[in-house]
C-alpha cells in the first residue's frame, strides 16, 4: 500500500502488471514487501465494507477485491516462478 502511496504504482493495475511481469532476482525484494504491506493492510481492515470505506476518498481505486487479487497473483508468481 505504501508503495502506492509514495507513488511507485499509480494504482492496483500497475502493480498486477509489476507482479505479472517481474524479472529476477529482483521480483524476490519488491514483491516480497508489497506482499507483506497487502496482507498487513487486509489484517487491518478485516470486513471487506470497512477496508473500502477506509480508502474510498484518498484512493477510490484501492478496494478489498482489488487488494486481493494483487496478493493472489504475488502468491501465484511465487509458486509458479519460484
Amino acid at each position: 500500500m505504501s508503495s502506492m502511496v509514495s507513488g511507485e504504482y499509480d494504482g492496483v493495475d500497475e502493480a498486477l502488471d509489476e507482479i505479472l511481469t517481474s524479472e529476477h532476482p529482483d521480483c524476490h525484494e519488491r514483491l516480497g514487501n508489497l506482499a507483506g504491506e497487502l496482507q498487513r493492510v487486509l489484517y487491518l481492515f478485516r470486513a471487506p465494507a470497512e477496508f473500502d470505506a477506509a480508502f474510498a476518498h484518498v484512493m477510490p481505486h484501492v478496494t478489498h477485491a482489488r487488494v486481493r487479487v494483487l496478493l493472489d497473483a504475488v502468491h501465484a508468481h511465487f509458486a509458479e516462478q519460484h
